[in-house]
């Protein structure tokens, strides 16, 4: 569509100054590369398209669904069980990561968790589903948290994990990770089956 021309001298300090970035406020990286321009060449018909930048959900989601693809592939061999991630909006699309497994076995869970914080740095929290819930569904996936998980037992707090530099609340380069395991386990309840109507009367209402 376009093609800029043009020259990058790493020798010439420039502060780039605040950035708004996807989690909503503020960071300030610091020295920057100073581009110089001297060529604009584009079709007639072109189109520049840039983001809404800043806690907008597309600025999110044009990192949190590649970041949950890439995590299908490089979590799939440590956890083969793994069949649906999700990097969704309310973690701004880089924090946040929800993992649906397949009829996890004991511990699968956590060592899920692990293998998104060894896959990218910027997550720090991951939350990890039976694959009756959609991991894109917040609600769902708040509701498997409420009647799936005892805090006690199932949530996984790593203190001093390396972080992002754009990760809000690092300090020294390092943040804290929070695992939560929101599966099934036979141990809890001896029936988990969801209370629904009995499907003969569901058909006799569509009926009437």
């Amino acid at each position: 569509e376009c093609v800029l021309e043009g020259t990058l001298d790493a020798g010439e300090p420039f502060m780039e100054g605040p950035v708004s970035e996807f989690h909503g406020m503020y960071e300030n990286y610091g020295a920057g590369i100073v581009a110089t321009f001297s060529r604009l060449t584009r079709r007639r018909d072109a189109i520049f398209q840039v983001i809404l930048p800043g806690y907008h959900p597309e600025h999110c989601l044009l990192g949190g669904v590649a970041i949950a693809a890439g995590l299908m592939r490089a979590i799939r061999a440590a956890v083969p069980s793994v069949c649906k991630v999700a990097v969704g909006v309310g973690g701004a699309g880089r924090l946040h990561a929800v993992v649906a497994l397949r009829a996890p076995r004991p511990g699968e869970a956590k060592k899920a968790m692990f293998a998104v914080w060894a896959a990218v740095n910027l997550i720090k929290q991951v939350t990890i589903v039976d694959d009756d819930i959609d991991p894109w569904d917040a609600l769902q996936v708040d509701w498997a948290n409420a009647t799936r998980a005892k805090p006690e037992r199932d949530f996984v707090i790593v203190p001093g994990v390396r972080a992002d530099r754009s990760e809000p609340l690092e300090q020294a380069g390092t943040i804290g990770k929070l695992g939560i395991d929101a599966t099934r386990k036979e141990s809890d309840r001896p029936d988990w089956e969801l209370a629904r109507p009995p499907q003969p009367a569901l058909a006799r209402a569509r009926e009437i």
